[in-house]
């Protein structure tokens, strides 16, 4: 994760004999067994559990992640719903000995907050974004920008299990590109604004420019008034604030929907 300058992270879904690992980067692995689990360590702890170097700590040196992957620095935050359930957790790693600083613990804690917001199923009784199936009656194609891998493969899969086709892009260049690449068309682009290449202000305006254009969202965790007024300049009214629900995604991208018809 880009803030924690980490070469590895994941969000783990934990049940009773695994940590299945549905968002994951620097990780080969799909899951792991649940006994002597970091994750379950973190779970069980109900607040954030920091191990400097499993590869010396024998209740976790043999565990895959650490023999096998060769992590070595693990800090885990826990996924817990609102009902108090501890749903798994949301981890970054690396293969050396290290320290995470209190502002990057931070950040983690409250970025688990906004996997946790999308985790939850809607109240009126919808699927959870790991479910298969979804709620849109007539899905259409998303790429989904963000230059944090973490954050755009999980928006990605809760846009997935609406029912759209997703795909993804690392900022404004890799979004242009990817759209160059599929002559059937992107129906909406889900851009975060803050990113160090091409940001979504620059990505919307070209964009715009573009024959076809597809629908345009955007998305941040702050919408300071100076994006805010470059946006509406570029005619962008679909903005949605970080953390967001599955419910408000999937309102987002219905209205999106309709600027493109």
């Amino acid at each position: 994760m880009r803030v924690c300058e980490a070469p590895a992270a994941a969000i783990a879904l934990v049940d009773e004999s695994r940590c299945w690992y549905k968002a994951r980067l620097g990780l080969e692995r799909t899951q792991t067994p649940v006994e002597n689990s970091l994750c379950r360590h973190v779970i069980g702890s109900r607040s954030p559990f920091i191990v400097q170097d499993a590869r010396v700590d024998p209740r976790f040196n043999h565990h895959p992640l650490v023999s096998a992957e060769g992590l070595c620095f693990y800090a885990g935050v826990p996924l817990v719903n609102r009902d108090g359930h501890s749903l798994g957790s949301l981890w970054v790693a690396d293969r050396r000995p290290r320290v995470l600083t209190d502002i990057q613990l931070a950040v983690l804690q409250a970025l688990a907050g906004e996997v946790v917001t999308m985790l939850e199923p809607r109240r009126s009784g919808s699927r959870s974004p790991f479910e298969a199936g979804g709620t849109s009656s007539a899905p259409g194609r998303v790429l989904v920008v963000d230059d944090d891998e973490l954050v755009r493969s999980f928006v990605g899969e809760a846009a997935r299990s609406l029912g759209y086709e997703v795909f993804t892009a690392g900022n404004g260049e890799e979004a242009l590109a990817a759209l160059d690449r599929r002559p059937e068309g992107i129906d909406i682009v889900l851009t975060d604004v803050n990113m160090p290449v091409m940001d979504g202000i620059v990505l919307a305006r070209k964009l715009k420019l573009r024959p076809a254009a597809p629908a345009i969202a955007v998305m941040s965790a702050r919408f300071e008034p100076y994006m805010r007024a470059a946006l509406r300049d570029e005619g962008i009214s679909l903005l949605i604030s970080k953390p967001f629900s599955l419910e408000e995604l999937d309102l987002l991208l219905q209205q999106a929907r309709l600027v493109t018809r």
